[in-house]
């Protein structure tokens, strides 16, 4: 589906409250338990399910993997040159491991096995943080404190044969990247909570963890801060519970703790459909220019 359509569509239902909230929560029902029996096949066939079930695909429609593969070619094209060094990956937010299994085939695909990726999650619900009530949130949580979505993402990781390559760091971001010592990463892909406080928190302490010359990115950047209501956004930003809202000025349906923190550290930088990244050298953070690549 063509991007700038996807985005007028949810602009236009988030308008319309009542129209919004009924299609939107009767697809995520229909994907839910349509995906259900999908899910039993594949876990009964030993294959990795990404999909409707529990919504464990978050990335339905949207270009982000696109875009994170196109980081890691960077990566390995540009700061990749000892064959023999393990590649450090840091994931925050991880749910069943849609994103997970992407860096890893990324690599598998490349031929690339000397690859290790730290998965911090504490799986565990949420609080609704939306005005109106949400099934796609209300059936996350669900999966989250019953264990389905952990027990997805472990069988995943595990049909995939990627056991190895794949170490779990149960708990929140802040607590377990305290706890990370001695420890550089090549690449830290952020994509866990979206209130300004925990993304803030998430940056912050990512680039403490960075190698000399690595990549750090992240997900649902959907506005840059220029382009947003710059007024309004500090406001939103105070709601430590606000997740998304609509941009009045832009028109666009997006987190504005992502916008804001970003632009703290690393200014107005591009959205790449809502994927960001930057590249770290030394102690310099540039763009990279994706589109090229």
């Amino acid at each position: 589906m063509n991007t700038s359509i996807l985005i007028k569509f949810k602009s236009f239902l988030y308008r319309n409250i009542f129209l919004g909230s009924l299609i939107f929560n009767s697809l995520y029902i229909f994907w839910h338990y349509l995906g259900m029996p999908v899910y039993y096949i594949y876990f009964f066939l030993r294959k990795p399910y990404i999909g409707g079930y529990f919504c464990t695909d978050q990335e339905r429609f949207r270009q982000r993997y696109k875009m994170l593969k196109k980081s890691l070619k960077y990566l390995i094209d540009n700061f990749y040159t000892d064959l023999n060094e393990t590649i450090n990956v840091l994931e925050i937010g991880t749910c069943a491991g849609g994103s997970t299994l992407q860096i890893c085939n990324f690599f598998r695909n490349n031929n690339i096995t000397n690859f290790k990726i730290y998965c911090v999650d504490h799986w565990k619900s949420f609080p609704a943080s939306q005005v109106r009530w949400s099934f796609q949130v209300y059936i996350l949580n669900r999966g989250l404190e019953n264990g389905k979505i952990f027990k997805i993402f472990k069988d995943n990781i595990k049909f995939s044969a990627f056991e190895k390559n794949v170490e779990v760091l149960t708990g929140s971001s802040k607590e377990v990247l305290t706890n990370i010592k001695n420890l550089k990463f090549d690449f830290i892909y952020i994509d866990g909570g979206h209130g300004y406080p925990i993304i803030h928190s998430d940056i912050k302490m990512s680039i403490d963890l960075l190698k000399d010359k690595s990549l750090i990115s992240g997900d649902d950047y959907e506005v840059t801060y220029k382009e947003c209501d710059q007024q309004k956004i500090k406001n939103y930003t105070l709601d430590e519970k606000l997740d998304f809202c609509l941009d009045q000025k832009s028109n666009k349906v997006y987190h504005p703790g992502v916008t804001m923190a970003v632009n703290d550290f690393f200014g107005n930088i591009p959205s790449h459909n809502g994927f960001w990244v930057q590249k770290k050298i030394n102690k310099e953070f540039k763009n990279v220019d994706l589109l090229n690549l």
